[in-house]
C-alpha cells in the first residue's frame, strides 16, 4: 500500500485551506509509529501521522470483518473482499488524519464549548470527510475499526468508549447521507435511532465553532 501517497493530504490541506483558515500553519509529518497524535500547542503545531497504523489494521478488519454501503459485514476471504479490506484501512487512515486536525482547529481557535474534545474533533472528522472531501467512506471504516476494537480487546473502558464512537460515526453517517447509506441502520443496535437525535441537522454540534472560522479571509491571520 502507497500509505499517504495517494493525493489525500494535498487534497485535504488544499480544500480545508478553502474553506477555514488558522491562527498559524500546522504542519504535517508522517513518520514511524501508529494512528496519530493531535498538534501539543499553539506555537508550532505538528501533526503527526504514523505509517505502522495498517499494522494494527489488518489483523482487526481480517477477524471482525469489513461494513459495507448495504450493511453487511464480510470477513476479507476472497481477492475481492481482500481489494476492500486495503480500501477499509486507507479510508480509516484517513478519517483518522481528519480527526486529528479537528484537534488542531479547535485547539488553535480558543472556541467555547459544550462538549467533550473528542466528540468534537470527531463531528469535524465527519463534516470535512463528508461534505468537504466527498469521502464518506472514510467515516464508515472509522465506525468500522472502532467496533471491532469494542469487539475485540478486553479493556472494557477502551471497548465501551469505541463501541459509542462507532455507533456514533454510523449514526452522523446515515444522517448526512441517508438514502446513499440507509442499509447501515442493520449496524446499529435496535432502538438506537429512537434514542438519538440531531436538532437542526448532522453539523449542528459544530455549525457554530465553524462559523467564526469560516468568516475570517485566507490568509487574514498571517
Amino acid at each position: 500500500m502507497r500509505l499517504w501517497r495517494d493525493g489525500f493530504l494535498e487534497r485535504v490541506v488544499a480544500r480545508l485551506n478553502a474553506r477555514l483558515t488558522l491562527p498559524a500553519d500546522v504542519r504535517i509529518v508522517v513518520g514511524p509509529g501508529e494512528s496519530g497524535d493531535a498538534p501539543s500547542g499553539r506555537t508550532n503545531p505538528v501533526l503527526k501521522l504514523g505509517y505502522a497504523f495498517p499494522a494494527e489494521l489488518r489483523p482487526l478488519f481480517n477477524r471482525y470483518g469489513v461494513f459495507t454501503r448495504r450493511g453487511t459485514r464480510i470477513r476479507p476471504t476472497t481477492p475481492a473482499r481482500r481489494r476492500l479490506r486495503e480500501r477499509a484501512i486507507r479510508e480509516t487512515l484517513h478519517a483518522v488524519a481528519l480527526h486529528e486536525l479537528g484537534h488542531a482547529y479547535t485547539g488553535l481557535w480558543a472556541i467555547p464549548t459544550t462538549s467533550d474534545d473528542e466528540t468534537i474533533a470527531d463531528v469535524f472528522a465527519s463534516w470535512a470527510a463528508v461534505e468537504v472531501l466527498g469521502d464518506p467512506d472514510a467515516i464508515l471504516y472509522l465506525a468500522n475499526f472502532r467496533l471491532g476494537v469494542g469487539a475485540l480487546r478486553p479493556a472494557p473502558g477502551i471497548a465501551a468508549w469505541n463501541r459509542a464512537t462507532g455507533y456514533a460515526d454510523l449514526f452522523r453517517l446515515l444522517r448526512a447521507r441517508p438514502r446513499r447509506y440507509r442499509g447501515i441502520r442493520r449496524l446499529l443496535p435496535r432502538g438506537y435511532l429512537r434514542g438519538e437525535t440531531f436538532i437542526g441537522g448532522p453539523w449542528a454540534g459544530i455549525r457554530s465553532a465553524l462559523q467564526p472560522i469560516a468568516l475570517v479571509p485566507l490568509g487574514a491571520a498571517g
